[in-house]
């Protein structure tokens, strides 16, 4: 919850809220660990992360990271979690077992999706700024790869086969299919007004 500073927590099975939990400033992105235990929230005028402790539904840490963090997402095997920091163009890479910053990477310009392959070798983030997405070995937390997708590239996601990416491009109305064997757009596809975020 964006304008109160909180995460709402809700049943699935009886679609009700069963707690809420007060989190950084203004926190945007949320990501899940594989295992269920840990939930990760950016605070992006917090320039933090709050790590939840999902059975007790508390804050068990608070990450300082770069500056406006806004996506959010955790590696396959849990061991790390990534998060973008709009107004530094940088990539915080996070260590879950000491909740601490273990590295920094620079990216493009005004990053703000971010996800990881199925198989946890590559990282894709969206760059807002200068309409482009970044391919990160996450073994070397290096720029493999800058491929030029539509205009305002805003959230992104990897396919479950690892094969494909999709980036919602904010200010065309379209998104852009990347070719992950090529690093190359494959195919637009136009869709509705300002497309911000999507999930396969």
């Amino acid at each position: 919850n964006y304008g109160d500073s909180t995460v709402t927590v809700i049943n699935v099975a009886t679609n009700t809220v069963i707690d809420t939990i007060i989190v950084g400033q203004h926190p945007l992105g949320v990501s899940v660990s594989p295992d269920g235990s840990r939930v990760y929230v950016s605070n992006q005028n917090g320039n933090s992360v709050s790590v939840i402790n999902t059975a007790t539904n508390t804050v068990m840490a608070t990450i300082p990271v770069g500056s406006g963090p806004e996506g959010i997402s955790v590696s396959p095997d849990g061991t790390t979690v990534y998060v973008t920091n709009n107004m530094d163009n940088t990539v915080s890479v996070i260590n879950t077992s000491t909740n601490t910053v273990s590295s920094t990477i620079s990216v493009g310009t005004g990053p703000q999706g971010v996800s990881v392959s199925p198989d946890g070798t590559k990282l894709y983030v969206a760059n807002w700024g200068d309409n482009t997405v970044n391919v990160i070995n996450t073994s070397t937390n290096i720029v493999a790869g800058t491929i030029t997708v539509g205009s305002y590239p805003d959230f992104l996601s990897v396919s479950p086969d690892g094969a494909k990416v999709y980036v919602t491009n904010w200010n065309e109305n379209t998104v852009s299919v990347i070719n992950t064997t090529t690093n190359t757009v494959s195919a637009t596809i136009t869709v509705g007004s300002n497309p911000i975020g999507i999930s396969v």
